[in-house]
């Protein structure tokens, strides 16, 4: 899994992409996904500082319910999530995060 620091160049898939990042405002910047040039989602994160972007491209017709088959080339999937290195809780300790995201 490659790890990037993101930018505000677009994103483009022309084969099978899974990729970490840490956002460059730091891991309480906002996430936006647009498409053209116009904002289609909002990624909030609390307490998970990496975002992972992926698309399964031609690995889709692999994935029963993935549907239609071609619909990789129009997909884009972000998650937040605490990926980079190991979380060690010693017993008794919790760990909480979570994520909002925001259609428009």
């Amino acid at each position: 899994m490659a790890e990037n620091t993101s930018s505000d160049k677009a994103l483009t898939f022309t084969s099978k992409t899974d990729r970490v990042y840490t956002p460059a405002g730091g891991p309480s910047t906002t996430v936006v996904v647009s498409e053209a040039g116009t904002k289609k989602y909002e990624v909030v994160r609390d307490n998970l500082n990496e975002v992972v972007v992926w698309n399964p491209w031609t690995d889709a017709k692999d994935i029963g319910d993935f549907k239609p088959v071609d619909g990789y080339k129009e997909m884009v999937c972000v998650e937040a999530g605490a990926v980079k290195g190991w979380l060690t809780l010693d017993q008794g300790e919790a760990f909480e995060g979570g994520v909002t995201i925001i259609s428009y």
